[in-house]
C-alpha cells in the first residue's frame, strides 16, 4: 500500500528483516499491532533484529572474541576492558571410593596443601584461557592492528599480559594489491500489489466469537492426546497464548468449554494414543499454487491420516469444502494412506465427517 521498497530501496534488507520479525512473532499465534508493538519494545534478543551483512560489503564489524575465532579482517581496532579474574570455587576430585566436590579459596589454599593445589591448577587453567583469548584478539589483523586496553582498579587482565612500556608503532607493511572480485547483484523487482484478495463469502462476526475462537484454537492445537496432565496443558496454554490481549473470564470459560468438548465420546477418539499414531497440530500444507494452508490436527496412523479441524459456532457448507480442500492436499502426501475427513464443532460437542 505505501510502496515501501520503491520508496526506500536503498533499505531493502531493513524492511525485508522487519518482515522475517513479523513471520515469527505471527508464528507464535499473535496477529495485532499492540501486542507487536510490545514485543518489539520489550525484546531483548539482537538476533532478532540484527541484520545479515554480506562479506564484501564495506562496513564496519562488531563482534565478541569468541565469534572472531578462525575470521581475519584488513583492519582490527581491539577493545579490551581489564576485570576481576573469574575463579571457579568448586572442583572434582577422583578419589578411591568415587568422586569428591572441593570448595576452595585463596584463604584457605595458604592452610592446606590439597586446596592450594587445587587453587593452583584452577589458577593456572584461567590464565591459560584469557591467554588464548587473547592470542585470538591480536591475530585477527592481517595489515593493520590497534589494540586498546582500558584499565580498572578492580583487575589488571588482560591487561597485565601486556608488556609494561606500550607498544611501538611499526612501519606500515608492503600492502600486497590484489584485484578486487566485484560481487555480482541481482536486481530486486516488486511488483505493485491491490493489496490482498478478500476471501469469497466473507462474513462479519463479533469481536467477543473471534477472541474464543481464537483461545480455543490455540489451548486445542497444544494438546496431544488426553490424560491426567490435560488441565495443567490447558493452565499452561491459556498462560502463554496472548495473555495480554484475553481477559481471566474468557479465558476461564474456555477452559470449562474445552473440558465438556473433549468429554464428549467421539471427541475423545481424537485425543487418544494409539500403536503408531502420530498427532501433528497447526499442520502448514503448500498447495501446487504455492498457497499456504494450515490443518488444525493431523492423525496419522498406521493405514490412514484423519483431517481434523475445529470450528466455533454454527455449521457452515464452507467448512465442508475447507476441509476436503486439506484432504487433496494431505492425500498428495500420503499416498499409500486412507485420507478422512471430520469436522469437531466446539460449542455443538459433536463431530461430522466429511467424505
Amino acid at each position: 500500500a505505501f510502496g515501501l521498497f520503491d520508496s526506500f530501496n536503498e533499505e531493502e534488507a531493513a524492511l525485508v528483516k522487519f518482515l522475517e520479525v513479523i513471520k515469527q512473532f505471527e508464528e507464535k499465534g499473535n496477529n495485532n499491532l499492540k501486542d507487536f508493538l510490545e514485543y518489539a519494545e520489550e525484546s531483548d534478543d539482537d538476533d532478532t533484529w540484527n541484520l545479515e551483512k554480506s562479506s564484501g560489503e564495506d562496513a564496519v564489524t562488531i563482534m565478541t572474541v569468541h565469534k572472531a575465532k578462525g575470521l581475519g579482517f584488513p583492519v582490527v581496532i581491539a577493545l579490551l576492558y581489564d576485570s576481576r579474574p573469574k575463579t571457579n570455587n568448586l572442583a572434582i576430585t577422583t578419589e578411591e571410593d568415587g568422586v569428591r566436590l572441593i570448595r576452595s579459596k585463596k584463604d584457605w589454599s595458604e592452610s592446606s596443601a590439597l586446596l592450594g593445589k587445587i587453587y593452583d591448577e584452577d589458577s593456572t587453567k584461567r590464565k591459560v584461557d584469557e591467554l588464548n583469548k587473547l592470542y585470538v584478539t591480536l591475530t585477527r589483523a592481517r595489515e593493520e592492528m590497534y589494540v586498546l586496553s582500558v584499565k580498572s582498579k578492580y583487575g589488571n587482565e588482560p591487561s597485565a599480559f601486556l608488556p609494561e612500556d606500550g607498544f611501538t608503532i611499526g612501519s606500515p607493511m608492503e600492502r600486497e594489491q590484489r584485484e578486487e572480485q566485484k560481487e555480482l547483484e541481482a536486481n530486486l523487482l516488486h511488483h505493485p500489489s491491490q493489496g490482498l484478495k478478500q476471501a469469497v463469502n466473507v462474513e462479519n462476526i463479533r469481536l467477543e466469537d473471534t477472541t474464543r475462537g481464537e483461545i480455543i484454537h490455540a489451548v486445542l492445537s497444544n494438546i496431544e492426546y488426553v490424560d491426567v496432565h490435560l488441565d495443567a496443558i490447558i493452565t499452561r496454554s491459556l498462560e502463554g497464548v496472548r495473555q495480554r490481549s484475553f481477559q481471566i473470564n474468557e479465558r476461564d470459560a474456555a477452559a470449562r468449554q474445552i473440558k465438556e468438548f473433549l468429554a464428549v465420546r467421539e471427541v475423545n477418539t481424537f485425543f487418544t494414543p494409539a500403536p503408531g499414531r502420530k498427532i501433528l497440530t497447526e499442520q502448514e500444507i503448500v498447495g501446487a499454487n504455492g498457497q499456504l494452508h494450515r490443518a488444525d490436527r493431523l492423525i496419522i496412523d498406521t493405514d490412514s491420516v484423519l483431517v481434523l479441524d475445529f470450528k466455533t459456532g454454527a455449521e457452515k457448507e464452507s467448512y465442508i469444502k475447507q476441509v476436503q480442500n486439506y484432504m487433496m492436499l494431505v492425500r498428495q502426501l500420503f499416498v499409500e494412506k486412507k485420507i478422512e475427513g471430520a469436522l469437531a464443532y466446539v460449542d455443538m460437542k459433536c463431530v461430522r465427517r466429511v467424505a
